[in-house]
């Protein structure tokens, strides 16, 4: 379009009585939705029929009232019947013109009064301006924000003009005199900056405050920031640091990063300590830790220490003076429990080998056994001072008799051999018997047997050979007791959850009373233990039960390259703690060593005196 395009117009006004006309020029202005003041004006006063091509603003409304006979397109105005004069002397005059009510253009040295707001479309209402003719040095612009238009109706712009500048400019972004100061609002639920209300998490006062898409105060939430994190904010809308309750449970917050902690033991701010789990929340009950286990009270979240407790799923444990859960042969509440290493259940009536490798007895409550007591189908008595199984001792029990027990510490019946003689103790009341006759010999009043010297002699190889076949049934059953409860492992082989086949040989023989309690070894170190405690090589051909077999060359028997365990029968079968089968087992020998690749086969059978 031609910037140079000019449209004539034409106003009518009132002069006493008498009606004229006069004629404006205006300048159409690209991108401009306001009409600015002309240049030139012309007075026709010769003419009633007025032809008006003005172009109108897409925002404003037009309404049709007053239209005379004339034919004068109406301009709708709050002063219907002011007087309203336009000069037109010269171009640095000042002109007055009627304000439609719906229009934005305000001229220079005017005063404007918006009544109707409501009337105009939503968008309208978000952009209410006043617009004035710009000095060609100094161009000034008001914005005015609608709520403050609808608190204060009265507006006043002031304007200068220009005669030579025919464009009007106008700054939307510019402040209000009614924008709202920076800091909090009268109840404390928002927060002014920079003239803008603030969201997300804020510092504030030297503290973080958080505020929601609506610019409202966040309280009493745990909620993410705008760079991810998740903080805690409280009942006074600060960020959280310390325990604090949320969510009918308590959680911690770094006192420096504010962050919640996780899977970590840390001291309140008032001194005590607690655990937080993986997902934050404070611990209670037991619970695995740094790898291993503690108890927390329920009540008071607090370490249980140095008690004996009920766990939330209802089983017993006991846990130290360090928090920690105790397994193995512990003191507590004046006497000495075991707990298994696995499961750290209390073992209740068991006899268990202990963390130092001793041997005890634990009775149905759990407590160590001291003096008489059956297990296993007989009685064995525990020293009341080192709570180990007495063996091969005439003593007195904790009720005053007096008895026997052999070497693999079982209660003697029948006729026994003791301190180089020969003695009968009852098979009922395993009580000795003195001053009678028993199967064939006669035992005089302080218990011995009275005998000849041949009879003497035939009753030590009887008593050998019962002793022996007594000591090879125990050590047997040292190795069935454990089929399907214990594995393989090379690595924990001592039990009691696991052995290697040496481990569990030596184990056996120790039971047996073959060995002293607590021999240990391997397949190699078991050729020379064996002959020094009275086994001797025999042929392979002749095995039978109780012998011991090593499979592999001798010196070279280590790891894989040997083998061992104990014939359980005569010859065809043996029982062995394996690696195929992962734990104790029966198999026939032959398959097992040609499964083996048929290795090189020695075979002990115990020849001394036990």
């Amino acid at each position: 379009m031609d910037y140079n395009d000019s449209k004539k117009r034409f106003k009518l006004y009132k002069a006493g009585k008498a009606w004229l006309i006069a004629g404006t020029v205006f300048l159409t202005l690209i991108g401009a939705n306001l009409a600015a003041n002309a240049d030139s004006t012309t007075t026709d006063t010769g003419n009633n029929s007025v032809q008006n091509t003005q172009t109108v603003p897409n925002n404003q409304d037009i309404t049709s009232a007053d239209a005379d006979q004339n034919n004068v397109t109406p301009i709708s105005s709050k002063a219907d019947d002011k007087n309203q004069t336009e000069t037109t002397k010269g171009t640095d005059e000042t002109v007055n013109e009627p304000i439609n009510g719906d229009s934005n253009a305000v001229e220079s040295n005017s005063t404007t009064t918006i009544d109707d707001i409501s009337s105009k479309s939503d968008k309208d209402k978000d952009d209410v301006t006043t617009t004035a003719q710009a000095d060609s040095n100094n161009q000034n612009s008001t914005s005015l924000n609608t709520d403050n238009i609808n608190k204060d109706k009265n507006v006043s712009t002031e304007t200068s003009t220009n005669n030579h500048d025919d464009s009007v400019k106008s700054d939307s972004s510019t402040p209000t005199d009614n924008a709202k100061p920076d800091g909090w609002n009268a109840d404390h639920t928002q927060y002014t900056q920079d003239g803008q209300l603030v969201t997300g998490v804020q510092n504030i006062d030297g503290t973080y405050y958080d505020f929601d898409e609506n610019h409202n105060l966040v309280k009493n939430n745990y909620v993410q920031s705008q760079w991810g994190d998740w903080y805690m904010f409280g009942d006074n809308g600060q960020v959280v640091s310390g325990v604090t309750p949320w969510a009918g449970t308590y959680y911690d917050f770094d006192p420096v990063t504010y962050l919640r902690i996780d899977n970590a033991y840390v001291p309140s701010q008032w001194g005590t300590w607690y655990l937080f789990g993986n997902d934050g929340r404070i611990v209670s009950g037991v619970t695995q830790w740094a790898g291993t286990y503690y108890d927390f009270d329920p009540n008071t979240y607090l370490r249980v220490d140095n008690d004996y407790v009920q766990s939330q799923w209802g089983t017993w444990y006991l846990f130290g003076n360090d928090g920690r859960i105790v397994s193995g042969v512990t003191q507590w509440a004046g006497t000495y429990y075991d707990f298994d290493p696995y499961t750290y259940l209390r073992v209740d009536n068991n006899y268990v080998q202990s963390q130092w490798g001793e041997w005890y007895m634990f009775g149905n409550d759990g407590r160590i056994v001291i003096g008489v007591t059956p297990w296993a189908g007989t009685y064995y008595y525990f020293d009341p001072h080192t709570y180990l199984k007495v063996e091969n001792n005439y003593v007195q029990s904790q009720w005053g008799t007096w008895y026997l027990f052999g070497s693999d510490g079982r209660i003697d019946a029948g006729v026994s051999p003791w301190a180089g003689t020969y003695y009968y103790f009852d098979p009922y009341t395993f009580t000795r018997v003195d001053n009678q006759w028993r199967s064939g010999y006669w035992f005089d009043n302080d218990g011995k047997i009275v005998t000849s010297s041949a009879n003497l002699s035939y009753l030590n190889v009887k008593f050998a050979y019962e002793r022996k076949q007594q000591a090879i049934n125990t050590m047997i059953n040292w190795m069935t007791d454990k089929i399907g409860k214990v594995s393989y492992s090379m690595t924990y082989r001592n039990g009691p959850y696991s052995y290697d086949c040496s481990s569990a040989v030596y184990h056996a023989l120790a039971a047996g009373g073959f060995l002293p309690v607590g021999s240990n070894g391997t397949t190699e170190t078991e050729f020379g233990d064996l002959e020094r405690h009275g086994w001797v090589i025999v042929p392979a051909s002749q095995a039978r039960r109780g012998d011991v077999f090593i499979w592999g060359d001798r010196g070279h028997t280590l790891g894989g390259d040997g083998h061992t365990g104990i014939f359980y029968d005569d010859y065809n079968d043996i029982i062995h703690c394996n690696y195929a089968h992962n734990g104790i087992t029966i198999n026939n020998a032959n398959n097992v060593w040609e499964d083996d690749d048929e290795p090189i086969v020695t075979v002990y059978r115990f020849n001394g005196i036990l």
